[in-house]
């Protein structure tokens, strides 16, 4: 079951059930088998991956890529689940890519190259204490190389162009300077399958931290007459920055292809899988309440059946194809996380999209409404959680936080809709309740997946997405 000299199946189950990018819990792991080994046997220092298949009780197998550990062995000598991250093997690694090389698998080719027009890629005298792996949550591994370049190494492996390699590269060349400058990566083939983005590297950007470490130290920091003022500001430039991302992504889409309306089965299928959310998320929370706090049990089961009384609001997506607003490219898990804070405004980071969706479903085209709901539920989200990030209250907002809460959102809403207003026509709905429609469907697609994300990963902040879904649930639905 495990594969080559690692630890055996229960050692496998288990490390992959501990980490944030594993996307298969809640899913009966039966069987992780070895689907390609890589290894740069002439490096200086030994690199490589171990690419792994993991399959379950049901539905597709999964595949990740795990850095391989330098030595294998046997018996009470196996080598670790996966390599450390050390300064020698991340200057490995990016002279492979510097050097163009191409390392062979047992199955597939792994190619690094520089992207054409990036600066050479050097690191040999950054010191090692400036090697600094990133070990806030992610998706994905990240290593910060001093103050030149972040390496990020893809976790989970989908064929087809990653958008968080593809999109910045688009962006840049559509006038859209406001992301790291890619500089280049690798991508592994292997026959019968897609080309598969593995690494990227991109030019570090100088920074104060992401936008969510940052509004907290605000929140901590600023005398509290000043917050309103001071988040208020900073919402106003998100959502400048933002209606410019949006005017680019529209000028891509309109080179890259003809972005047609989604048809009638295309607008069910979405609503299909919207409802789908809606519904897992319910069970799940009626199926966590025997084991949550007597408080989150109690919230949960005044709500029960919450899926059924939010399905109007899916009638908002045909009356959006109908109204001509335009499909395009977006950037898909857009929250405060994904900004970077530097001296002179914000950096738009990891276009991943969801990790939930396939590389497909990400790269497709979608409504910029999506986006902004991400925005509106990350700022709501920030507020809840309060000033140390902490989620030691039950997500509630007093009426003052709520009034707040509602201000900040609003000027975030004002700068973003004047900056798109400078741009193509069609990026959002005519009239303020059609586009209001929009967002909050959105932004129960986003609660959902909060919820069913801090199910699985962080209990202890449930609290904050159901506080969020109860508000919501006290609005009347209008469909």
């Amino acid at each position: 079951m495990a594969p080559d000299e690692a630890p055996g199946p229960r050692a496998w189950t288990e490390y992959l059930h501990d980490q944030r990018w594993f996307a298969g819990k809640g899913r009966p792991v039966v069987s992780v088998d070895l689907w390609d080994r890589i290894e740069a046997e002439r490096a200086p220092v030994p690199w490589g991956y171990r690419l792994i298949e993991v399959g379950y009780s049901s539905g597709l197998p999964e595949r990740y890529a795990l850095g391989l550990p330098a030595q294998g062995g046997s018996g009470s000598e196996r080598s670790p689940i996966e390599a450390a991250q050390t300064p020698a093997r991340v200057r490995a690694l990016l002279d492979a890519i510097a050097e163009g090389r191409t390392l062979a698998g047992m199955h597939g080719t792994l190619t690094c190259a520089l992207d054409e027009g990036g600066r050479p890629l050097t690191a040999g005298d950054v010191e090692d204490a400036a090697i600094v792996p990133v070990t806030q949550e992610q998706s994905n591994r990240s290593t910060r190389v001093g103050d030149r370049w972040m390496l990020k190494e893809y976790r989970q492996l989908q064929p087809g162009p990653n958008p968080d390699r593809e999109l910045p590269r688009a962006l840049i060349r559509a006038g859209f300077d406001r992301v790291p400058r890619p500089v280049g990566g690798a991508v592994y083939r292997r026959r019968g399958v897609g080309a598969i983005d593995l690494i990227s590297v991109t030019e570090f950007v100088p920074n104060r931290g992401d936008a969510w470490t940052v509004w907290g130290h605000w929140l901590r920091e600023a005398e509290p007459h000043r917050v309103d003022a001071v988040l208020g500001r900073e919402a106003e430039a998100i959502g400048r920055l933002t209606g410019s991302l949006h005017r680019a992504l529209a000028r891509i889409s309109e080179a890259a292809f003809a972005a047609e309306a989604p048809t009638g089965s295309d607008l069910e299928r979405r609503r299909e899988r919207w409802q789908e959310r809606n519904d897992l998320a319910g069970h799940r929370l009626s199926e966590a309440r025997p084991r949550l706090p007597a408080g989150l049990a109690d919230r949960i089961a005044r709500i029960d059946g919450w899926p059924q009384r939010l399905l109007p609001l899916a009638r908002i997506l045909a009356e959006t194809a109908r109204s001509g607003v335009r499909p395009m490219r977006i950037h898909g898990d857009y929250h405060l996380g994904q900004l970077l804070r530097a001296e002179d405004g914000y950096f738009v980071l990891d276009f991943e999209g969801e990790p939930a969706h396939t590389i497909a479903e990400r790269r497709s085209v979608d409504w910029a409404a999506k986006d902004v709901a991400g925005m509106i539920r990350s700022i709501d989200y920030r507020l809840r959680a309060g000033p140390s990030g902490s989620a030691a209250t039950p997500g509630l907002l007093s009426p003052s936080d709520r009034a707040l809460r509602d201000r900040i959102i609003a000027r975030f809403l004002r700068a973003y809709e004047h900056e798109i207003g400078r741009g193509p026509d069609g990026i959002q709905p005519e009239g303020a309740a059609a586009t209001a429609a929009l967002v909050r469907y959105y932004s129960i697609e986003k609660l959902c997946y909060e919820l069913l994300y801090e199910l699985d990963h962080r209990p202890a902040w449930l609290g904050i997405p159901l506080a969020a879904l109860e508000e919501i649930l006290e609005q009347p639905v209008v469909g």
